[in-house]
């Protein structure tokens, strides 16, 4: 893989959960495709809470899984979807860790000394 070293992308484990993850939510999502939307008179977006809580639950999912740390989904109320016939949803994804290294600090200790 061409990622940086210090990318989130590095490891394959990370690529494939974030995969995993945008696979299962889109899923989710995809049965709002090409459906009426209600806008309210300040030009909001309703229903997005019900949209957001739907995507969410895949990463809490995940999350009970053991396949995740964590998951949140943001979207933005005030996205223009009259002009633009598109909502986009953030994905943001707390990884599970991965010890690759695992180093020890030795010393001798001398009882005389430690007691001064």
């Amino acid at each position: 893989m061409f990622a940086e070293g210090t990318s989130d992308y590095g490891l394959e484990e990370r690529r494939r959960v974030m995969d995993l993850a945008c696979h299962r939510i889109r899923t989710a999502q995809l049965m709002y495709l090409n459906d009426t939307v209600s806008i309210a008179a300040d030009g909001s977006m309703e229903g997005i809470e019900m949209f957001k809580a739907i995507s969410q639950q895949v990463l809490n999912d995940m999350a009970a899984a053991g396949q995740i740390s964590a998951g949140e989904i943001e979207i933005d109320p005030n996205q223009n979807i009259l002009s633009t016939e598109t909502i986009e949803t953030r994905v943001k994804i707390v990884p599970l860790g991965k010890m690759t290294f695992i180093e020890n600090v030795i010393s001798y200790a001398n009882p005389v000394l430690e007691e001064e």
